[in-house]
């Protein structure tokens, strides 16, 4: 046991109860979870507690940043409460349930980039509250800014976790793993689909996963599926990957460059299983993701890819990009065809872009009410639509929380971006070449794919963004 003073050991006492007591409340009141499951989590917290207490110095910080990392992807594992309860949700309040013990214990500190996302994650919650003046439903804004409140508590886990170069290199190599892995999944669902196969109902037979909906659609007489792995949406899964396939096309390029060829097959075809899984969601908001962190890459890399010993290696992943889809060219090619050809789509998301502007028009400087896109889209424009969103992240943010919103948001986009070139910047080698430029187009490519749709309030976009913030705070620590 620490060497603390009486009242050092008084003030912990005092923390430890009233978290177990809070969280219990919380457990008990509001997650409605089986009793048995109540009993269990209390234990495991009390364990944890203890130890912490015990053992000051205990690190769980890679422990729980790969959990968080495997778990974001898992939207569709989840369970029904009075909410959709997943798993990086359970995973997170646990982690700032103990990150809050450690901070009362040793100190708490963060560096001065931390302090402003903090301040500015404050006003952002400030201009969501004051966006509800407008809503139709204060309730449901109340809740949504909640909902944005775990997002930024999330943030500042990740942010919080991620100490050193080290660590950071390691979480990123396991973002690699988790989409490789999702992604072998969701084309194992493909291929099972096109059999018959419900590989779903095959592997995961006594766990209630949220119901796939592929979305399908016949074109000229064949059925498209849309993958989604283990995601809710084959857009959201799309957005996913545009985070991964930066890093495996960076990587292969990188180890070309200093002549690793083993090393450059690995990361191609890695290349090759993302990038396809990636075109074969069906999901246009994810090529166009594709597109924007391809062109941040390939402009990144130029020096190393337009050389004339380097035409056979590039040349090499084409030919296995056509092998590996030739036995699906024909589901491919109609599938691709029918997606951008799709009239009735794209006139309803003219509408509904149109509805959304509209809807920024009536309220400009604070929104209709953050949440109350439905509410009003239902109400004034599409009655018996109220579930619907405006399948943009920008008009969602403008027609939501106005202009003082919109440009909070440019701001927390552009401390992100600062912090990914200053770390681009400041490292070298495979920290630099790989690291830097995947988290560098990565973000560019969420960007993109925000335009026509929206993920920025999904736990993945939030688990990425903090990893590239952080990527500065690592290099400044590193400098003092």
């Amino acid at each position: 046991m620490p060497d603390w003073s009486d009242d050092k050991r008084e003030s912990i006492k005092h923390t430890v109860i009233g978290l177990i007591a809070v969280h219990a409340v919380c457990v008990i009141a509001v997650l409605g979870l089986p009793f048995k499951w109540n009993i269990l989590l209390l234990i495991f917290l009390l364990a944890a507690t203890s130890a912490l207490v015990f053992r000051p110095k205990l690190s769980f910080a890679t422990f729980f940043m790969l959990l968080i990392i495997y778990a974001v992807p898992l939207e569709r594992w989840n369970w029904k409460v009075w909410f959709t309860l997943r798993p990086i949700i359970v995973v997170s309040l646990f982690c700032f349930y103990l990150m809050l013990i450690r901070h009362s214990l040793v100190g708490f500190r963060v560096n001065r980039r931390t302090k402003q996302i903090l301040l500015l994650f404050c006003m952002m919650t400030g201009a969501f509250l004051f966006s509800s003046v407008n809503a139709l439903s204060f309730l449901k804004s109340f809740r949504v800014t909640v909902l944005n409140m775990t997002l930024f508590m999330l943030f500042f886990i990740v942010v919080q976790l991620t100490t050193d170069v080290t660590r950071l290199r390691k979480y990123i190599g396991h973002w690699m793993i988790a989409g490789s892995l999702l992604c072998l999944f969701g084309l194992a669902q493909l291929i099972g689909n096109l059999y018959g196969l419900d590989l779903d109902a095959l592997l995961f037979p006594s766990f209630e996963l949220m119901p796939m909906g592929h979305t399908e659609f016949n074109l000229a007489g064949m059925v498209g599926f849309r993958i989604r792995s283990m995601f809710t949406d084959t857009n959201n899964f799309a957005g996913f990957l545009n985070t991964v396939f930066p890093f495996f096309l960076a990587a292969a390029i990188y180890f070309l460059s200093i002549r690793m060829r083993r090393r450059f097959l690995l990361f191609a075809v890695g290349s090759l299983i993302v990038g396809s899984t990636l075109i074969l969601t069906l999901s246009r908001s994810g090529w166009v993701g594709l597109l924007f962190g391809l062109t941040v890459v390939l402009v990144d890399k130029r020096r190393h890819i337009f050389r004339y010993g380097n035409v056979k290696y590039i040349l090499l992943p084409l030919l296995l990009l056509l092998l590996a889809v030739a036995p699906l060219s024909e589901f491919v090619s109609r599938s691709v065809e029918g997606r951008l050809v799709e009239d009735r789509s794209l006139e309803i998301h003219r509408f509904v872009a149109q509805s959304a502007i509209s809807m920024f028009y009536r309220n400009p400087i604070f929104g209709v009410g953050i949440g109350n896109w439905g509410e009003y889209y239902g109400r004034y424009y599409k009655p018996g639509h109220e579930h619907w969103n405006a399948h943009s992240a920008y008009l969602q943010i403008l027609s939501e929380v106005g202009i003082v919103g919109f440009v909070l948001y440019l701001v927390l986009f552009y401390l992100v971006l600062k912090q990914i070139l200053y770390f681009k910047k400041n490292t070298r080698g495979y920290d630099s070449e790989v690291l830097g430029s995947g988290l560098l187009a990565g973000f560019i490519a969420l960007l993109g794919a925000n335009i026509f749709y929206q993920n920025y309030t999904f736990q993945f976009f939030i688990v990425f963004l903090g990893l590239s913030f952080v990527s500065g705070n690592v290099v400044e620590r590193q400098e003092e």
